[in-house]
């Protein structure tokens, strides 16, 4: 870091150049606010209801004292500078001095996008306690093996938990355990079945009965329906007899729905 040696014998050449180092090391130190992060509340800023009291924060790459007060929606960067008179008579600002606080006008800050940094005196106790949560985890008998897969009951917008990822293999199919005995069910990622199915003649249940008929015409002219174990009886009977035949049309040939009660929900695998 740069410094100056006002320590001398004879004097000190106090010049505008040895004003302008010193301005420089100044400055240096708003390169520190960028380890808290732009719009950072770095110290102080504590809030009691709507107020807020003083502190310091980190605006676009400068570290300035933060006036507090009654909060509102924005903050803004105020520069009130001093006028002082020269050997010449003239009088110019040279004194700036800059601060935020909250008001509205020019370029102004959302006042909800500022976060207090985290302390750093807790840096090593946070990091200590991370590392050894990570050791127990890694050590444990069972650990979350890579690949099990999960039901995650929650809307499609809800964000998947870190170290998982949805498995699109399972999207609109039900999952079925492995079974080696079962040619259907031996290879694991097969997929079989369908969501609707098409019943064909030999699907059918089987029905029994009688559908040929014989009709006679009396000589009364009455019209008798007689089954074919009838007719074979009566065959000898010297009324005229002809077959009558039924033609039986069911169904529409269009497939049912062939799913079972089920509820929707997102299969997620974890990936570490």
């Amino acid at each position: 870091m740069n410094s100056i040696n006002f320590n001398q014998t004879g004097g000190f050449p106090l010049s505008t150049n040895i004003l302008a180092n010193m301005q420089e090391a100044y400055s240096l130190f708003n390169a520190l606010g960028h380890l808290a992060g732009d719009l950072a509340i770095v110290s102080g800023c504590d809030i009691n209801g709507q107020d807020v009291s003083d502190g310091v924060v980190f605006i676009s790459g400068e570290v300035l004292p933060f006036r507090g007060g009654i909060a509102t929606d924005f903050v803004i960067i105020r520069d009130e500078a001093t006028n002082r008179t020269f050997e010449d008579g003239s009088s110019k600002p040279t004194d700036h001095v800059r601060f935020a606080c909250f008001g509205s006008g020019g370029t102004q800050y959302a006042w909800a996008d500022f976060k207090k940094v985290f302390p750093t005196s807790l840096i090593k106790a946070f990091k200590d306690d991370f590392e050894a949560r990570i050791t127990a985890l890694e050590n444990k008998p069972s650990p979350i093996p890579f690949g099990l897969v999960a039901i995650w009951n929650k809307p499609a917008t809800e964000p998947i938990p870190a170290g998982w990822e949805e498995c699109t293999d399972l999207r609109g199919r039900v999952p079925a355990g492995w079974d080696s005995t079962d040619p259907d069910f031996g290879v694991v990622g097969n997929n079989i079945g369908s969501k609707t199915e098409t019943l064909t003649a030999q699907q059918l249940p089987k029905l029994e009965g009688n559908i040929q008929t014989l009709t006679t015409g009396s000589s009364s002219g009455i019209v008798q329906e007689l089954s074919a174990a009838q007719a074979h009886v009566q065959g000898s009977i010297a009324n005229t007899w002809y077959h009558k035949w039924m033609k039986i049309i069911f169904g529409n040939n269009q497939p049912h729905n062939n799913i079972q009660p089920t509820r929707i929900v997102r299969f997620i695998e974890y990936i570490g």
